[in-house]
């Protein structure tokens, strides 16, 4: 199953769009590539937008990604804040990575507007209230 990616450098943040089939080793790769150039353009604030990447992962896929894969991964210097974009009949699953993340250090927050993930990312500080 094939998915393509793109990074943009919007200024103050990345954004990655993501569609086609959605695996565990294709969020990997974007992870990868996404904090390299977090790095590289010294950029640390990441819009991921999923929208179009399908099927859902499932939980146990959800969090062998974040505890084995991405923990693997230093994050710690380049990223600052991600901004997760998904589909609305996605985000029960997505707050669940998103509770799981924060607990290990990320500070990520879903959304199913862009626009507010934009907001959020070009906020000083967290002013999303759930």
């Amino acid at each position: 199953m094939t998915f393509e990616y793109s990074i943009l450098n919007r200024q103050n943040y990345l954004h990655v769009h993501a569609k086609g089939f959605r695996a565990r080793e294709h969020l990997f790769k974007i992870a990868i590539e996404t904090l390299d150039e977090c790095h590289r353009l010294n950029i640390g604030n990441v819009l991921l937008d999923i929208r179009e990447m399908q099927p859902r992962l499932s939980v146990f896929e959800s969090t062998l990604l974040l505890t084995e894969d991405l923990a693997a991964l230093d994050h710690t210097e380049v990223l600052s804040k991600l901004a997760l974009v998904d589909l609305p009949e996605n985000l029960p699953r997505v707050e669940f990575f998103e509770k799981m993340a924060k607990a290990r250090g990320i500070c990520i927050t879903a959304f199913e507007n862009p626009d507010e993930a934009t907001r959020w990312l070009s906020a000083g500080e967290e002013i999303l209230t759930r």
